[in-house]
């Protein structure tokens, strides 16, 4: 079965599927610590798709938020994934980006990236970026998405989730190098 394939088409179907209200499409969610911040699908500002995600704070508050999802691993444990989308941004203020993170059992962190040391500020226009990590053999989850911290804009569209080879490098780090951070909250 030809994975990459069915998750890159199932992302972008399901963004572009998104109801006209804004709503998050089927298996995305919010989540994070930022209160007042909005998380909708957005039909007015598109890179190639229907429908964009859109993270929106109009005030700085500390903490962040995210746009999700979350699967199991099982089909991709010993498989270097690379999560890549093309995201803009309006007046980001502290930085946001992508973000994939690979759970072990009990939500253990096994494996984590959230483009810290390389963030999107500011205002630019569509531009593509990419998170890539190995899923351990041990892995369970894999979770992924988009974030923000401060005040601004960030819309994501063209999503892909796909394994690479081992020519790829990895962007982000394992748990031995990484604090356990849980973005699930």
């Amino acid at each position: 079965m030809n994975y990459k394939v069915l998750i890159a088409a199932s992302l972008v179907a399901a963004i572009a599927a998104a109801g006209e209200g804004g709503e998050l499409p089927s298996g995305w969610v919010r989540a994070g610590t930022s209160k007042h911040c909005e998380v909708t699908a957005d039909s007015q500002v598109v890179s190639t798709g229907a429908r964009s995600l859109l993270l929106k704070c109009d005030r700085d508050e500390s903490g962040f938020v995210t746009v999700m999802q979350t699967f199991g691993a099982e089909d991709y444990r010993g498989k270097r994934m690379r999560f890549s989308a093309d995201v803009r941004a309006d007046s980001v203020t502290e930085g946001g980006g992508l973000w994939m993170r690979i759970d072990g059992a009990a939500a253990k962190m096994l494996a984590f990236d959230n483009m810290q040391s390389r963030p999107i500020k500011g205002t630019r226009d569509w531009q593509r970026y990419s998170v890539v990590l190995d899923v351990a053999d041990e892995a369970s989850a894999i979770n992924f998405g988009l974030l923000m911290s401060g005040k601004g804009r960030l819309w994501m569209d063209d999503l892909k989730l796909e394994p690479v080879g081992t020519e790829v490098p990895v962007t982000g780090a394992s748990v031995r190098l990484q604090p356990n951070l849980d973005l699930s909250r």
